[in-house]
């Protein structure tokens, strides 16, 4: 009996570790940087702070937090996976965007303070985030943004597609938009591996849910809806990305050769835009937000 006690222990120990190089290998999809400020009651104090705010439906809430100026633009901020609602709020507190611009940055389902029942559906993400933008006290006569990090780029995307008349502009950070380019990694399948699965933490096993579903169905139903888009879009893409090859924008700009897109291409930057060069997001805001009812300027840079 002892020795099967040890036996156990041995192997339970062996799968741990396994687990753990596993994911610590795998890290730059599972683990994301972090760069939240120390004390986030301080965040946006120019124009009033931030308050939570949560669309509730019959299997949980949608949670999302709410600043700036309620007279400007509406900037929607869709974080990655798994990530949560403060992997902008660096950026957003640096460029001081709340004296600017309305801010609503969004838990995803499964992720951050959202406890809404995780699927990976992208348009029922989509759904549930323009359902919490309606029922919010916005000054809606002004422009909507919709800006979305790494997975968040196909929930961003699937937002403008269902519903166009709310979308404005599109900003798309290092998107995982490409199906050819979004197989799952080896961890991927490890991670699904029922004995492995059984010691990951919700939200590692909701990030690797919807990172397999992104490839098996979801984006080959988007990007059948790609040539919707009408709105502008600026599309932010490293081409030191390993998790998103670059050649992800080629691949888009051929799916949506009638769309209004504006390329931004760094030579030197990885995945993690928000973290490692917010500037260029601030950018993208800016493009957006000077082409309101007109043209963008045209692509710079990659193509």
């Amino acid at each position: 009996m002892q020795k099967r006690k040890r036996q156990f222990l041995i192997l339970k120990i062996l799968m741990g570790s396994l687990v753990f190089f596993a994911l610590l290998l795998g890290s730059t999809h599972f683990f994301t940087p972090s760069n939240t400020p120390a004390n986030l009651d301080s965040l946006f104090a120019r124009t009033g702070g931030y308050k939570s705010v949560y669309l509730e439906k019959s299997n949980g809430k949608l949670h999302g937090v709410l600043a700036g100026n309620k007279e400007g633009n509406l900037l929607v901020f869709i974080h990655g996976s798994p990530g949560s609602w403060t992997d902008f709020a660096s950026m957003a507190d640096s460029f001081e965007l709340d004296e600017s611009y309305q801010l609503l940055f969004i838990d995803r389902p499964g992720f951050g303070n959202s406890d809404l029942e995780h699927s990976g559906i992208l348009i029922e993400q989509a759904t549930y985030i323009e359902e919490l933008i309606n029922q919010l006290d916005l000054n809606l006569t002004k422009s909507v943004f919709v800006f979305g990090h790494s997975y968040g780029g196909p929930v961003a995307c699937a937002m403008a597609v269902e519903f166009p008349e709310r979308v404005d502009g599109l900003g798309l950070i290092a998107p995982c938009i490409a199906w050819p380019y979004q197989v799952p990694k080896w961890y991927n399948s490890f991670a699904s591996f029922l004995p492995v699965n059984l010691l990951l933490g919700d939200w590692l096993k909701n990030s690797n849910r919807e990172m397999v579903r992104l490839y098996e169905t979801e984006l080959l139903d988007l990007e059948k809806k790609f040539s919707e888009l009408k709105m502008p879009i600026v599309y932010v893409q490293g081409e030191k990305d390993i998790l998103v090859d670059s050649k992800s924008a080629e691949y888009f700009k051929e799916r949506c050769r009638d769309c209004k897109v504006e390329f931004i291409m760094d030579q030197e930057m990885n995945h993690f835009v928000p973290w490692s060069n917010p500037d260029l997001i601030f950018e993208a805001i800016e493009d957006l937000n000077s082409t309101t009812n007109t043209n963008l300027k045209g692509q710079r840079g990659g193509f």
